[in-house]
């Protein structure tokens, strides 16, 4: 199974069209939208994935802080999904399963800024919210990164969850991808995790990192980065 992941976008997904190199799986880790609140923004990246996205079998994708209209308005937001994506696959605190691995996905990031899908840092409340995450999870989908694992921002040192890497080094998916700190863009693996902060735009939301694809063996369950 090849999986590409993509994050943080902001509006400019078209930049990314001819660096897809296609596969088995295109995941998007939030933040496609700038502001959040216009619904044309919404729409284009929708349009895109669904039309000018080629050679994914499926499609997944979550919110992220940007992506105010999936919090303040989610029926509409699912509608318009429904009418320029249908068969994109959004997971908000849920799972799909494909070929016998399972994704989950979640938008919640500490709070910061007042942004969508902010909870209290450290709280009992995000921590219910990670609690949610199935233990037998593959593949985990967050906007923002775990605490101490590509997490890294020159305006306030390791900004990641605490809660977030107590559950995933509970858990030990095959994967965790995520974005929102686009500063530590790239790769790291523990010994049981792959952990991968696929943030396409960097900090002066210019699109300089490419998409990062993985082969995940479903039957031996071992990841190998191409």
């Amino acid at each position: 199974m090849k999986i590409t992941f993509i994050s943080d976008t902001h509006g400019k997904h078209a930049e990314l069209t001819d660096k897809l190199p296609g596969g088995d799986i295109l995941i998007h880790s939030g933040d496609f939208m700038r502001g959040g609140y216009d619904e044309n923004e919404a729409m284009d990246f929708f349009d895109w994935i669904e039309h000018d996205v080629q050679g994914y079998e499926h499609k997944i994708i979550i919110a992220g802080n940007h992506d105010r209209l999936f919090e303040n308005e989610p029926e509409q937001a699912i509608k318009l999904m429904d009418t320029y994506c249908p068969s994109v696959r959004y997971l908000q605190d849920s799972s799909v399963k494909i070929n016998g691995i399972k994704f989950y996905g979640s938008p919640h990031t500490p709070a910061f800024n007042n942004w969508a899908f902010n909870v209290d840092r450290n709280s009992d409340e995000i921590g219910e919210i990670w609690d949610k995450i199935p233990d037998d999870t593959d593949v985990l989908i967050t906007h923002g990164p775990p605490l101490g694992m590509l997490d890294y921002t020159p305006y306030g040192g390791d900004v990641g969850c605490e809660r977030l890497i107590y559950k995933v080094l509970q858990l030990q998916p095959l994967i965790h991808v995520f974005g929102h700190v686009h500063s530590s863009y790239g790769h790291k693996y523990n010994e049981t995790t792959d952990f991968i902060n696929a943030s396409n735009l960097n900090e002066a939301y210019k699109l300089v990192n490419d998409p990062v694809s993985v082969v995940l063996d479903e039957v031996f369950k071992k990841v190998e980065i191409i």
